[in-house]
């Protein structure tokens, strides 16, 4: 165990650890609660908060799995005989939808990756949305989304909204997006969950995960 960290935060930052090398996302603080039989979301914020003054976290406020690994400790998990050495990167399902996207509700499909193409906590979702070559993208082209990059003006980020999850772009003036299927510009009411770092057009690396 680590000195700096008592035995409960140790487990926790293990955890997050784990999971972002597993899964290339980190946990939810609902996850977090589940997973060390905490009452609620809220129970997680003491630990994180004391890994964020240590340094071995740190938190992006009104970001959905805004937790960003600091150390570079980390061990590295062994490869299986045989495994590819490209980074599997969940598909969370399609855009534009009429849920929240997210981990908790897996697809079974991952993209295999060159891990140089992402800064390593990365998710992929699929495009089901016409007229989108200004922007490079076509219908039916997966975009990659990171967590850990700034939104700039004129980016991309797929954002979760009241009713649904989608395609966005970042506007001029602090805090504005507009959505890209309807051009509707919204300053409120949405959640990023990533900005899109890459998109693919090739299907050749999808594969499906097997299940027991």
């Amino acid at each position: 165990m680590n000195r700096e960290l008592t035995e409960k935060q140790n487990s926790i930052y293990e955890f997050i650890v784990d999971r972002v090398q597993r899964h290339c996302i980190p946990p939810t603080l609902t996850e977090i609660a589940d997973a060390f039989g905490l009452s609620s979301a809220s129970g997680v914020a003491d630990h994180l908060n004391a890994l964020e003054r240590k340094g071995f976290i740190r938190r992006r406020p009104g970001m959905s799995r805004g937790i960003e690994l600091m150390r570079t400790r980390h061990r590295r998990l062994p490869v299986e005989a045989g495994a590819s050495p490209a980074l599997r990167v969940p598909v969370l399902g399609s855009i534009p939808a009429r849920k929240r996207l997210s981990l908790a509700r897996p697809t079974g499909q991952h993209l295999l990756l060159d891990r140089r193409v992402t800064p390593g906590a990365a998710m992929a979702v699929r495009v089901e949305i016409e007229n989108l070559d200004k922007h490079g993208i076509l219908d039916g082209d997966y975009l990659i989304l990171a967590q850990n990059t700034a939104s700039r003006p004129g980016s991309l980020a797929v954002a979760h909204l009241s009713n649904g999850t989608t395609l966005v772009e970042v506007l001029t003036g602090g805090g504005r997006v507009r959505r890209v299927d309807t051009h509707t510009e919204m300053r409120d009411g949405y959640e990023v969950l990533g900005n899109v770092v890459a998109v693919l057009r090739s299907m050749n690396g999808i594969e499906e995960e097997t299940r027991q």
